[in-house]
């Protein structure tokens, strides 16, 4: 996707411009998409001038989006490469198309506590806690303890892809990562068992590693909330390809990209679903499809003549 030229124009000049023009900027931006959330925090400097620590952004299409999806938001974090690097974070649903839905973001000096803090208390105000509300992470400490002070109410699970990389990386055998995919993805406590039963097999350290994860942070069957089949947080990866050319930007440019980014993706989803004449999305359609050509296979066996 082109940069669009006021985005360019304010690439163009040194991250230290780039900081000054920000608040200005996130005014325009809040006035010309009515119910946003933005917010910006500075801190005093050796100087007295203020210096920028964080900032958080929701265009008014993802606040109002949000109420008609799921309600599992999808955290993510990804470093920054410019001047002063930092950190870009994210929380993101997963429409009614399986397409990923953005609907906040954030920019901070790094993943910690506070910053992560920062980040939740901003995002519940168009997330608002609730029981029924479910996060998926990678287990990073202070996304989880982040969770646990603003959204005491929520659930939170590990993605799974993160879970196995970490299996590897401390024990190493690869049938590990099959197991745990079976395990994970087990909707009954019986089925979960069976798979549970054969990591012990192979390598019980890896079980009780597991174990004292807890099993409702990433098996299925074990979890208290509806998580609608979204066993990882990989959707955020097609966030992240399409703003990996994006990461080297000075900040208002790399805000501005997001914007426009946004923009044509909510476009041309809008016009897919206008023309769509079916009250279920293409990609649903294509499922019940395939699942109905599949099951006039099936036969009908006679059981009892009650009806």
């Amino acid at each position: 996707m082109e940069i669009p030229e006021e985005a360019i124009s304010q690439g163009d000049g040194s991250a230290e411009t780039g900081y000054l023009s920000l608040p200005s900027y996130l005014e325009q931006v809040a006035l010309a998409n009515p119910g946003s959330v933005v917010a910006l925090e500075t801190t005093p400097g050796p100087d007295g001038a203020q210096r920028f620590k964080y900032m958080f952004l929701a265009f008014g299409a993802s606040v109002q989006g949000f109420q008609y999806m799921r309600k599992v938001v999808i955290i993510d974090g990804t470093h920054l490469n410019g001047k002063y690097a930092g950190c870009l974070l994210t929380a993101s649903a997963k429409d009614g198309n399986y397409q990923i839905f953005p609907l906040g973001f954030g920019i901070v000096e790094s993943e910690n506590d506070q910053s992560w803090s920062w980040f939740f208390t901003n995002l519940k105000q168009l997330v608002p806690d609730a029981e029924d509300l479910v996060f998926v992470s990678d287990r990073h400490t202070a996304i989880y303890s982040g969770i646990r002070r603003i959204y005491p109410q929520a659930r939170h699970c590990a993605c799974l892809m993160h879970l196995q990389r970490n299996v590897q990386t401390i024990f190493k055998k690869k049938h590990l990562l099959y197991l745990i995919s079976r395990a994970a993805s087990a909707y009954r406590i019986e089925d979960f068992c069976i798979h549970f039963n054969k990591i012990m097999v192979v390598d019980i350290a890896c079980a009780d590693y597991l174990i004292r994860i807890g099993l409702e942070h990433w098996a299925r069957s074990h979890f208290p909330g509806a998580r609608y089949n979204i066993m990882t947080s990989n959707l955020t990866e097609s966030l992240n390809s399409a703003l990996a050319s994006a990461i080297e930007f000075l900040i208002v440019a790399l805000v501005e990209y997001i914007r426009t980014m946004l923009m044509g993706w909510f476009s041309s989803r809008r016009a897919a679903a206008n023309s769509t004449v079916t009250p279920l999305t293409p990609r649903v359609s294509a499922n019940l499809a395939r699942s109905f050509s599949v099951s006039t296979g099936y036969g009908v066996r006679h059981i009892i003549n009650a009806e």
